[in-house]
């Protein structure tokens, strides 16, 4: 007999050009156990941009046995709404759920349909699973899964253990990345994980809560000679030269160690020759040196990622994040000698993380955000990020603690104006960022792609639609913040009434149509991202 799974990444609505990580890792160890009578395949909405309807569609399209359902958030309500569709729709199959927000809640993800939801890393429990069910035993000798009894009550079994050497682990499966190489071939990235978990402890890290959920090493890295191995399998393979490492954390904390690493990996990775290299990187702000950055730049290192978060020590601090600012403002200087720049068109992009709001936000640590943001030429979508606590952090119980958190799981704010300036820069900032995505998305698949679409100047001209906006939004967060209460409803109407009568103005529904129709993307509304 014959079990069918169909493992979904729940990413649906946008459109980008991404492998999902967990469930290609979980497909890959199932493959490797070889279990008789078990076939695993993949799908991946924002290959096509499928809205959530259109992926149910997809699913009920043919007949499964089983459908993992993998999630990011916490909220379990996309899963609700998925498999509710889905049994309109005829489907059959019964689910089981993972990722990281249902580690954390599982409870929360155990709906009447769901057999078992997954706690942390999958690799070990998912083929133990498949193995138990088909050979008709009990659910409660699976290690690292919660699912429900006869009676209803939710048993949550054994942690599975964490493995400590990840040069154990299969290469991912690669079958999105086959998809999306025959779409596009030539120009597609492939990611890769070089390490899991984290050596900080960041009291709002969810990463930190979820690496409790299992015993062992939490930060884990893999070798060098591992990571050149499937990089040159990639390479010979699928021809891929953009190469986007995934996890948080490509530096280990200690400096010596981290030179060492890169000294050996840049070494290694020259002798591939891999022509027109690209790499895609993500660190901590304390663990770049030029050295470093230098030596990965000179192999192919064209965007970084680093965790600013915040340059008001004031927010580190509650934040509990044990970092320096002055250290981070450095860092950012250092960097932008090297040529980096978080300007989107940059040759070399700085991506950050930040968190503009929290509880204990004041106009002041505000307006220093919005300040700093607008002078590196951040992406203006940091302005609408929100501190939010993640059950089980020691963030999440200082605000239960100190009240900030109210039963709707929104934030309450210490001082209530800063509560009305949230609210106010939130709704008028993100009318501008609905139709900054318009815009940028032409440019993004121009770029992302390199379709070399030119069309009368046409791609240029959007982009400079995009910088006016990104100044836009950042004047009405300086207004808004610098604004009396009673004054701020009018610059609201003001700035709407602005972008209504600048998109009329600027006939850009027209021209985005034309464009999108040169390129064949005409029905996607969704903006793309990496």
């Amino acid at each position: 007999m014959n079990t069918r799974v169909l493992y979904i990444n729940a990413s649906f609505g946008v459109k980008r050009f991404m492998e999902p990580l967990g469930i290609s890792y979980l497909a890959a160890a199932i493959r490797q156990a070889d279990i008789p009578g078990l076939t695993v395949e993949l799908y991946e909405p924002s290959v096509e941009g499928d809205s959530i309807a259109e992926a149910v569609k997809k699913a009920a399209g043919r007949e499964w046995d089983c459908i993992g359902l993998s999630f990011i958030s916490d909220d379990a309500q996309i899963c609700r709404q998925f498999i509710e569709l889905y049994r309109e729709a005829g489907g059959k199959a019964w689910f089981i759920v993972g990722g990281h927000g249902p580690s954390l809640s599982p409870e929360a993800f155990l709906l009447p349909e769901v057999k078992a939801v997954f706690i942390g890393e999958g690799e070990v429990s998912a083929p133990c699973f498949f193995k138990t069910v088909l050979e008709g035993g009990a659910l409660a000798s699976v290690p690292g899964i919660a699912f429900r009894d006869k009676e209803g009550r939710i048993i949550r079994t054994r942690s599975a253990p964490r493995l400590g050497n990840l040069d154990e682990l299969p290469f991912m499966a690669r079958d999105v990345l086959q998809e999306l190489c025959q779409k596009y071939p030539g120009e597609v990235s492939a990611r890769i994980i070089s390490s899991r978990g984290c050596y900080m402890f960041c009291e709002y890290c969810s990463v930190r809560a979820y690496a409790k959920l299992q015993e062992g090493i939490v930060y884990r890295e893999r070798s060098v000679d591992n990571l050149i191995k499937e990089m040159k399998y990639l390479y010979e393979v699928y021809q891929v030269r953009q190469f986007l490492f995934e996890d948080d954390n490509f530096l280990p904390g200690n400096p010596k160690r981290a030179k060492e690493k890169v000294d050996y990996f840049c070494d290694e990775l020259k002798k591939l020759a891999i022509p027109g290299i690209r790499l895609h990187m993500q660190c901590r702000p304390d663990s770049v040196t030029s050295y470093v950055i230098e030596r990965l730049k000179e192999c192919g290192l064209c965007d970084l990622f680093i965790g600013i978060e915040n340059i008001n020590q004031k927010d580190m601090d509650f934040f509990g994040r044990r970092s320096d600012v002055k250290q981070h403002l450095q860092v950012m200087k250092e960097l932008e000698e090297l040529g980096f720049s978080c300007d989107v068109n940059a040759e070399y992009r700085l991506r950050i993380g930040y968190i503009t709001f929290n509880p204990e936000s004041t106009r002041e640590t505000l307006l220093n955000s919005v300040a700093f943001l607008k002078q590196y030429h951040v992406t203006p979508k940091k302005l609408v990020n929100i501190l939010r606590p993640y059950k089980h952090t020691q963030i999440y119980d200082k605000f239960v603690e100190k009240g900030y958190l109210l039963e709707d799981g929104t934030t309450c704010f210490c001082d209530s104006e800063i509560g009305v300036i949230c609210d106010s820069i939130v709704q008028t900032v993100r009318r501008f960022l609905a139709f900054r995505e318009q815009v940028r998305l032409p440019v993004k698949l121009n770029k992302e792609l390199k379709l070399g679409f030119e069309l009368d100047n046409m791609i240029v001209e959007l982009d400079k639609v995009r910088k006016v906006c990104d100044d836009k939004c950042y004047q009405v967060a300086e207004d808004i913040l610098r604004a009396k209460l009673w004054e701020i409803p009018d610059i609201i109407n003001d700035s709407i009434l602005f972008l209504e009568k600048w998109k009329d103005d600027l006939q850009l529904n027209e021209r985005l149509v034309m464009v999108k129709q040169a390129m064949g993307i005409e029905t996607l509304e969704a903006g793309i991202y990496r």
